[in-house]
């Protein structure tokens, strides 16, 4: 706090070596967003705005979906379940 009284407003400035940190780590599995987020107590919109921008992998207007292991285990339960009542 200032002596008037007034809140000063902290911006965070990244370096651009920072961010492609992030973005390989994230291509390369090391961490996922939620994880970075919590990690590095950067936003989730922060840092899919850094995945867009620095990504080597993704094109322009292409969105990101990450699914969490759950999701993954279930849609392999469920293909599973699928071949096994096709095959009868």
């Amino acid at each position: 706090m200032i002596k008037t009284g007034k809140r000063i407003n902290s911006v965070r400035k990244y370096s651009e070596e920072f961010k492609r940190k992030l973005v390989q780590d994230f291509e390369k599995g090391v961490m996922s967003v939620p994880q970075m987020e919590q990690y590095y107590e950067v936003s989730n919109a922060t840092i899919y705005n850094w995945i867009y921008k620095y990504s080597s992998y993704n094109e322009k207007n292409v969105r990101i979906v990450e699914m969490k292991n759950s999701q993954t285990n279930k849609v392999k339960e469920l293909e599973k379940k699928y071949k096994s009542l096709s095959v009868v």
